[in-house]
């Protein structure tokens, strides 16, 4: 007589392979726990045994505590073959290991840190041009090179009140490509000469700063994508004085200095060597604007479509200023397609003759 067939419904883990990870770091550990998507009932529900395909499915990975942890631990995110999106904005970490994030391949990592070390991303990949690295970081710079090998979107470190830099290395940006840096809301005080050189981008962010000149060489080797609607936005900063060659080289969409914190002059040349589609230069308190201030500026002859500052096509604005005179020729110099020279709300009283030659 045959025996019996029983069916028997097995666990849905029962053949995956066990993963212990509870000597991981507790606030990775419980993150990974709260992302698992586990029966009650099932055998690997906890974390001396978590099953590895579902560890390897995990694509969103969020670290809820509000505590601060000196660090984590080599290894901490082993198994998270499908993690895309990390974020560990809400917790802050002293420091973190060389190479914390080591075999991670994320579209975005948010993360909050005391003090970065120089090789903590070595062996991170980010995947895709719409990809994003969001830091705050409660030191004053930045370790050289740290972002070395790093492709992604944007690089963002502006935006938030805990972001307190105060200066930037020449060659912090090393071996980095990016579409758009955000170094808005920090506390720089001065750029050193070819801080981004090298660089090749559609959008770069210095507002609300202490900046108080752009010197010569200052966007030394620095590229923005041509036909992109490029911006470089310098607004509320307490710029004194924009010295002779400041943007020579350079092309960009957009260039914007608005509603600048103290009194301001432009010196003769400039903006020499500068191609841009629009210029926003109002509400800066612009006191003195030196003859040959405009000398080498050239605006595009296209228009280019698509930005955010579509507005400024083909305009130098010097709106809401301090101006109490032009000097003869002013935009002789200016070559291109310059349609609109704006000047309303200043202190102008009467225009010299030749203002507009």
């Amino acid at each position: 007589m045959l025996a019996a067939l029983v069916a028997v419904t097995l666990p849905w883990s029962a053949f995956a392979e066990p993963v212990d990870i509870c000597g991981r770091t507790g606030v990775i550990r419980e993150a990974i726990l709260s992302a698992l998507t586990v029966p009650p009932d099932d055998p690997f529900n906890g974390c001396a045994m978590v099953d590895s395909d579902a560890l390897a499915a995990i694509e969103r990975l969020q670290v809820q505590s509000h505590a601060a942890v000196p660090t984590l631990l080599k290894g901490d995110f082993d198994g998270l073959s499908g993690l895309r999106y990390l974020d560990m904005s809400e917790t802050r970490f002293a420091t973190l290991p060389v190479g914390a994030f080591d075999g991670l391949t994320l579209y975005e990592l948010e993360l909050h840190i005391y003090r970065l070390p120089a090789s903590v991303f070595d062996g991170l990949a980010f995947e895709g041009w719409t990809s994003e690295l969001d830091l705050s970081v409660e030191q004053k710079t930045l370790p050289v090179g740290v972002f070395d090998g790093l492709t992604l979107g944007r690089l963002d470190l502006g935006d938030n009140y805990r972001n307190q830099l105060v200066s930037l290395p020449a060659g912090v940006f090393d071996g980095l490509s990016v579409n758009e840096i955000n170094l808005s809301s920090n506390q720089l005080q001065d750029l050193p000469k070819g801080v981004f050189d090298g660089l090749t981008l559609t959008e770069l962010d210095l507002s609300d700063n202490q900046l108080t000149t752009i010197d010569a060489g200052t966007f030394e080797g620095l590229a923005f994508l041509s036909n992109s609607g490029s911006h470089l936005l310098l607004n509320r900063n307490r710029l004194r004085t924009i010295q002779d060659g400041a943007f020579d080289g350079m092309e960009v969409a957009f260039l914007g200095i608005w509603r600048n914190r103290t009194p301001m002059t432009i010196e003769a040349g400039a903006f020499d060597g500068l191609t841009v589609t629009g210029m926003l230069l109002a509400d800066s308190k612009i006191e003195r604007i030196d003859a040959g201030a405009f000398d080498g500026l050239t605006f595009h002859a296209d228009p280019i479509r698509g930005g955010q500052f579509d507005y400024t096509q083909h305009d130098l604005i010097l709106s809401e200023n301090r101006l109490t005179t032009l000097p003869r020729g002013l935009f002789h110099g200016v070559t291109g397609d310059l349609r609109r020279v704006l000047l309303n709300d200043n202190e102008l009283t009467t225009l010299p003759a030749g203002a507009f030659d």
